[in-house]
């Protein structure tokens, strides 16, 4: 993955009135969470990447490689995270130190706790584990609830999180997976359609960090609405990418080695990746 990092350094907020239109990647620093959001939802950029986080050089080229090659993303996720030269199956198949396709919606309890025991082998802090088994249960509740039912734009309510009332493709598998690189555990999920609405989800969690969150539980057919919110404020770094009508993919990365404190205290990496070819 030798790509040339292409970015705009962004050291004071003001200065973003300065960035050219045209450069998607920034680099800077301690921008808050709401303010990433901003700038994600009206595409100021794509990739934000803050120097108090971790793996900066490898998260810059990421965005780089990524802005030119989407589609690689969705097909080799661990392996361009954790920043392999030349993303393969090969590649890929050594970073899963987890990786499941669900057969039936109940099979989810059943990966968590394989998840747990994933995790346990590089974090101890259990802040931590509760923080990615939320996450990666949301990952896959989304999956199994949210991908396979909603429109394109992402208006219509997704179904009733039951079970009962739901079934798998058994040509669109979800895809859980994880890995461990660098003092991080980085989770992913894919879905096979491809109609995430990238906009629509960025602002639903900038909605929960402006309003109360409670606020913004859906009661309804469709469980909470703030579960993209608790995916986003408990990690590091937010990876989603979609090529329509083919996958999404969501992943994220936290640090194994950070109190509750400490990690609250790291400004949040965002990535957005879209096959623009298919839009």
């Amino acid at each position: 993955m030798d790509q040339k990092n292409n970015f705009f350094e962004l050291k004071e907020l003001s200065e973003i009135l300065t960035k050219p239109e045209e450069e998607k990647i920034i680099l800077c620093d301690r921008l808050t969470s709401v303010q990433v959001l901003s700038m994600c939802f009206d595409k100021t950029a794509e990739h934000i990447v803050q120097k108090s986080n971790m793996q900066i050089e490898s998260e810059l080229k990421l965005s780089s490689y990524t802005t030119n090659s989407p589609e690689m993303f969705i097909k080799f996720p661990l392996s361009v995270i954790m920043g392999v030269d030349k993303p393969s199956a090969e590649t890929e198949a050594e970073k899963l130190g987890l990786t499941v396709f669900l057969t039936e919606p109940a099979e989810k309890e059943d990966v968590l706790e394989q998840l747990d025991t994933f995790i346990a082998k590089y974090c101890k802090r259990q802040s931590v584990i509760a923080d990615i088994r939320l996450a990666a249960d949301e990952l896959i509740s989304n999956s199994l609830f949210n991908a396979p039912y909603v429109n394109k734009d992402n208006s219509n309510s997704n179904v009733e999180r039951d079970y009962s009332k739901i079934s798998i493709d058994p040509l669109k598998k979800p895809h859980v997976y994880a890995g461990y690189d660098q003092n991080r555990v980085i989770i992913g999920c894919t879905d096979f359609y491809g109609r995430l609405n990238i906009n629509k989800l960025i602002e639903r969690i900038k909605l929960c960090y402006v309003n109360n969150p409670g606020d913004m539980i859906n009661y309804e057919a469709g469980g909470a609405g703030i579960g993209s919110y608790m995916i986003f404020d408990s990690c590091m770094s937010y990876y989603v990418a979609v090529d329509p009508g083919v996958a999404t993919t969501l992943c994220c990365a936290f640090p194994v080695n950070m109190s509750a404190k400490e990690r609250n205290e790291v400004p949040k990496n965002v990535h957005i990746i879209l096959n623009e070819a298919k839009v």
